[in-house]
């Protein structure tokens, strides 16, 4: 998964939803703006057959722009 409307509900409600998840939040465009680090794993790599395939997501990057005025989480993520 790799998120969309799921930041309205606040960073920290996002972090708990994606604990819930049975796999992986790979939003690898996301970073917490204090320490500029990703939020969540960039990456993982499942195996299928024998064949280890990479899997990456990408957050929309235009969700702070798509979003109502008054949902200020955006202060705390951002998306490069």
């Amino acid at each position: 998964m790799t998120a969309h409307w799921e930041f309205a509900y606040s960073p920290k409600h996002l972090k708990k939803l994606s604990t819930l998840l049975d796999y992986p939040m790979l939003p690898n465009n996301c970073y917490d703006e204090g320490s500029k680090h990703p939020v969540f794993p960039t990456h993982t790599v499942i195996e299928r057959a024998g064949l280890k395939i990479g899997v990456i997501g990408i957050a929309c990057h235009i969700v702070d722009k798509t979003m109502p005025p008054l949902l200020l989480w955006h202060q705390l993520y951002t998306w490069e």
